[in-house]
């Protein structure tokens, strides 16, 4: 390595790591900013990452039903700080960094070498993605899942346009990535699947049947060193059965919408049209570098076209399918932006001069409107905690030496992080899974008077105040939550 090249990937890691820092600053409610993230699915995380370091066993002792290393990361953010998101938000930055990295990586790939350009195009792309309508609020798992989705697509891509041949590493760091991806979210897994079908695609194409059996051995072998520390984990707790009933069955049998399969494919097209529209400013780079390559012409390209042809449409299909939309399931078709980036480089549409200088602040600029426009954090900065519900019951909730908390209806809405508390019961918030064994103990807990505390939330989805028997009401509060009016009530056990 020379030292210009060396120089030049030094500069590209400190930009990629300032640039991490100061996105996420403002992008993420994780961020010191904002006074906590008041994300539903975050906070349940966090309660789950908690209750791991007070020795609770997620699947048995505590219920949420996303895959172990995301609550793994989670107990470690918490090991760091567990009175906020600030563990959360470093491990953002860590993500941020390795994926704006790979931006970097695949930029120079296509032969974009002038510096201020890659700098330029990686600021405009992390905007893009981190200002957006599917990152929202931050800290989804989809976002975590972005450097192991952009890497590997580097690693091939690098190869198709080399040699074109895989090495046994290429493939042992694919199954290693996917075993990571599947056991945090399998429906980003899609990624891998589509790798894999691009792979048969080389295979067939270039005549390497003996490449079959080395690449189906060492991905399992990747799949297997990623699966084993979860394994080992939930057999030193006797939880092997609650892990795999609670992730599989449940996500897989319970967690998926009613319908027959064409009325869910006919769903999976609608979100996917949807969601690409409401991320248009990162999708539409995905979609010129779909097409862009695909209209390219020469045996020489044919990979490359299979590669980003296969590749982010079957990604959509495994996002989608469940029939289910929500907003942050389109986040890791983000990582094809680049790709038309390297279109319109290959194109020779560089940007010089003074317009290159000027693109940084321009697009810093766009996003940020376009993050206060759609994504909504914005009227959360610099809010005081104290100001919020979450904080302001915590105040009534900790008179009460030793006291006990409940979730109850809704999904974990940050009291518990708020009171300091770690949940007493395995069902600790009403979470979005139609499972008896949930609603059958939860009414038991407010039967019997389990909690000293519960907290409930009343909206436009459930307008009805719980008639609570053994309870009266201490406070209420009403807040602002994705643009619909709420009201948080607190009852004491009488």
């Amino acid at each position: 390595m020379t030292k210009k090249v060396f120089g030049r990937e030094c500069f590209s890691a400190f930009f990629a790591l300032f640039l991490s820092v100061a996105i996420l600053l403002f992008a993420s409610e994780c961020s010191p900013l904002y006074p906590f993230n008041d994300w539903y699915d975050a906070n349940c995380f966090l309660t789950v990452g908690r209750k791991i370091l007070r020795g609770g066993v997620p699947c048995r002792d505590i219920y949420e039903q996303k895959g172990p290393y995301v609550y793994f990361l989670h107990a470690l953010c918490a090991a760091i700080d567990g009175d906020s998101f600030f563990g959360v938000w470093l491990a953002e930055i860590a993500a941020c960094f390795l994926f704006l990295l790979s931006v970097c990586k695949t930029l120079r790939l296509y032969g974009i070498e002038d510096v201020g350009l890659t700098a330029a195009i990686t600021a405009l792309t992390g905007l893009s993605v981190y200002f957006s309508f599917a990152f929202s609020t931050g800290d989804s798992v989809e976002e975590f899942c972005l450097p192991l989705l952009s890497w590997p697509m580097y690693f091939s891509l690098k190869r198709i346009r080399t040699d074109g041949e895989f090495r046994f590493y290429d493939h042992l760091f694919i199954g290693v990535a996917a075993g990571l991806v599947f056991w945090s979210k399998f429906t980003v897994v899609g990624f891998f699947v589509a790798w894999y079908l691009f792979f048969l695609f080389h295979v067939v194409r270039n005549r390497r049947w003996k490449e079959i059996g080395v690449s189906v051995g060492f991905i399992l072998s990747g799949v297997v060193i990623a699966t084993l520390p979860c394994l080992i984990y939930f057999s030193a707790n006797g939880a092997v059965r609650d892990w795999l009933r609670v992730y599989l069955y449940d996500n897989l049998f319970l967690y998926r919408e009613s319908g027959n399969l064409f009325v869910r494919l006919g769903k999976t097209l609608l979100y996917i049209l949807g969601k690409l529209g409401a991320n248009v400013q990162y999708n539409f780079f995905v979609w010129l570098g779909v097409v862009g390559f695909a209209r390219k012409r020469g045996k020489e390209r044919a990979e490359e076209k299979a590669f980003l042809l296969i590749v982010p449409a079957v990604t959509a299909l495994f996002l989608y399918i469940g029939g289910r939309g929500y907003r942050y399931y389109g986040l890791p078709l983000a990582i094809f932006a680049v790709c038309g980036y390297a279109f319109l480089a290959e194109r020779g549409f560089g940007i010089r001069g003074r317009a290159k200088r000027a693109l940084v602040p321009a697009a810093a600029l766009a996003s940020c409107l376009l993050f206060m426009g759609i994504n909504g954090n914005f009227t959360y900065l610099f809010r005081e905690k104290e100001d919020t519900a979450q904080y302001r019951f915590a105040e009534v909730i900790n008179e009460k030496e030793n006291s006990t908390l409940l979730n109850y209806g809704f999904l974990d809405g940050g009291f518990y992080l708020a009171a300091g508390k770690v949940p007493d019961f395995k069902y600790f918030c009403a979470l979005n899974i139609p499972l008896p064994e949930m609603r059958q103990e939860t009414e038991g807990y407010i039967r019997e008077g389990a909690a000293d505390f519960i907290v409930v939330k009343v909206w436009m989805k459930n307008p009805r105040e719980p008639d609570l028997d053994k309870y009266r009401e201490v406070m209420r509060a009403e807040e602002r939550y994705r643009e619909q009016k709420v009201t948080y009530i607190l009852y004491e056990k009488i």
